[in-house]
């Protein structure tokens, strides 16, 4: 694949990446305002973010097979969260522990791809434990800003 085939690919998948993201918090009964739905949106794209930035800075060999590990991760992730809008949507349905089910299916996804791109692009895998961080830090965001539950 050429190296703009990469990067358009990647650039799709990212895309794809925020709209289901979106969709889904916007499905849940969970976000009760829509300053909640950006927030979320954007502490996940925030981390994503970082990492690609982080990418651009410091690694030092192919990036854009660095960049397109990141945007399939993030993709294969946002395809778990899909089943929840079908099935919740219509019926506007309350369910909070398919909600979270969701989100942590989608975490160990995100969490299971990222490393294989990683293996296999032969970045180094102190990428992924950055990322495992900055995945820490976003969880904690999340429930802190979005939800103002005060956890620690």
């Amino acid at each position: 694949m050429l190296r703009i085939q990469k990067i358009l690919l990647g650039i799709s998948l990212l895309v794809v990446f925020v709209c289901i993201h979106f969709w889904f918090v916007d499905c849940s009964t969970l976000y009760t305002s829509n300053s909640q739905k950006i927030q979320s949106v954007l502490i996940a794209l925030g981390n994503w973010g970082v990492q690609m930035g982080l990418g651009l800075i410091f690694y030092r060999q192919n990036k854009t097979d660095f960049l397109l590990a990141i945007s399939y991760a993030a993709f294969t992730g946002s395809l778990v969260l899909v089943p929840y809008c079908w099935l919740y949507v219509p019926q506007r349905i309350n369910n909070t522990s398919y909600f979270i089910a969701s989100i942590v299916l989608s975490t160990i996804v995100m969490v299971l791809s990222y490393f294989y791109w990683v293996r296999k692009s032969q970045i180094g895998l102190h990428w992924w434990a950055i990322w495992l961080l900055l995945l820490s830090v976003s969880v904690v965001a999340q429930i802190k800003v979005v939800f103002g539950i005060f956890i620690f």
